[in-house]
């Protein structure tokens, strides 16, 4: 029997300042192939279906509002930005871009969290 209100859990911020996950999250979204200019959208759409399916977004241990991406990105240049970087600089923008990893590639996603 499914669960009445499926969830997806965001990324603790300790998560996302370990170099290592930095590290693996910049190589997988530096080769998903999508380009810097197209990832708001993309990860706007992603937001929009996983509302629109009754999928709740999740951090520990409270719901989180679906963000508008204008206020997450703030920057189109922020995805070129976070892979030249050599560590977190923002990790509430990048744990926008793990969820959207988790959600879109689950098969890359178990690389970033192994």
């Amino acid at each position: 029997m499914p669960e009445p209100n499926p969830k997806v859990l965001l990324e603790a911020f300790a998560d996302l300042t370990n170099p290592v996950k930095f590290k693996r999250l910049q190589l997988i979204v530096g080769n998903i192939g999508i380009s810097p200019r197209e990832f708001p959208t993309e990860v706007q759409d992603m937001l929009m279906r996983l509302d629109m399916d009754g999928i709740e977004i999740w951090t520990q241990p409270e719901h989180v509002p679906v963000p508008l991406i204008d206020d997450v990105w703030k920057s189109e240049r922020y995805v070129r930005d976070m892979l030249s970087s050599n560590h977190c600089k923002y990790p509430d923008r990048d744990r926008w871009l793990a969820l959207f990893v988790k959600v879109r590639y689950p098969h890359l996603y178990r690389h970033l969290v192994r």
